[in-house]
């Protein structure tokens, strides 16, 4: 596709973060988690609606499901969270089908709650990754797993705490390496913005917060905020950075992994509106 025109011109803008800013940014999500991991877990652990059409995509349930299949079926939670979507895998598919689970993750608190399914456990490979520190250092997420050939891949809930386009675009690609030819890649990215309510309250949040994390609106791309937390004030170690998505920077990203993977679904799900974060699901 010929890259030209006011659609990639403006994606162009959102394609460079200056890496201090980056930096800084993470670190910033990096103390709220250490912070607030028990009361952010305690949030966390119903399935969202979005994973029910990810799975009868994927053909993990519906018709041609996975009991049929000979062969262990393995799936790849990156930011897996305290595993609450393997707690859901679990419930949609009969005790006989056989899984090979994956699981990274950089925060053991989050790790530690209850929203873990005890069956699970012993067939779960957890791997322990800073990932937002391997990729501000330009690293491979997939290289530095060495993990391969997995039938699904999964990251729900993290893609908006990647600053800068050209980050989010090579994570995309690491997932996609990971994954087995002929597997499936399924995100979930938020577009907290397009809630109206939640939107007037993050740009309040986002105005007060700004001074006191030493930023400046310049210094950050068009959809990025600094959110608070269950009205705790706002002060460090209660604020998390976040990415609200617009259509042309979904436009963007799926353009950016067609070379590998082709996009075979999107669509809108969760919140009461039922359009709090867009799925994109590939297939290698």
């Amino acid at each position: 596709m010929l890259r030209s025109g006011s659609f990639w011109n403006k994606c162009a803008k959102l394609i460079a973060m200056d890496i201090l800013t980056a930096k800084r940014l993470c670190a910033i999500t990096d103390n709220f988690y250490s912070r607030h991991a028990d009361s952010f877990s305690a949030t966390r652990q119903s399935a969202w609606q979005g994973w029910e059409k990810c799975l009868e995509v994927t053909g993990v349930t519906g018709q041609g499901a996975l009991e049929s299949e000979p062969h262990i079926f393995s799936v790849l939670d990156v930011a897996c969270g305290n595993l609450r979507f393997f707690s859901y895998l679990s419930q949609q598919v009969s005790p006989q089908t056989r899984f090979s689970l994956y699981a990274v993750d950089n925060c053991d608190a989050l790790l530690m709650q209850d929203g873990m399914t005890a069956r699970l456990l012993p067939e779960i490979h957890f791997y322990k990754l800073d990932i937002m520190q391997e990729l501000l250092e330009g690293k491979s997420i997939a290289k530095l797993l060495g993990i391969h050939g997995c039938n699904l891949v999964t990251c729900f809930g993290f893609m908006h705490h990647i600053p800068g386009q050209d980050m989010r675009s090579r994570f995309i690609s690491d997932l996609v390496e990971m994954c087995a030819p002929g597997g499936y890649v399924a995100l979930s990215l938020w577009q907290f913005m397009k809630d109206a309510k939640f939107a007037l309250k993050a740009q309040d949040v986002h105005k007060k917060a700004l001074p006191v994390c030493n930023f400046a609106e310049k210094d950050l791309d068009e959809g990025d905020y600094l959110l608070g937390w269950q009205g705790l004030p706002v002060e460090p170690g209660n604020i998390r950075y976040a990415h609200s998505f617009s259509d042309s920077e979904l436009m963007y990203l799926i353009e950016s992994a067609t070379p590998c993977a082709r996009l075979i679904s999107r669509f809108e799900a969760d919140g009461k509106s039922s359009n709090l974060n867009t799925y994109l699901i590939f297939k290698k």
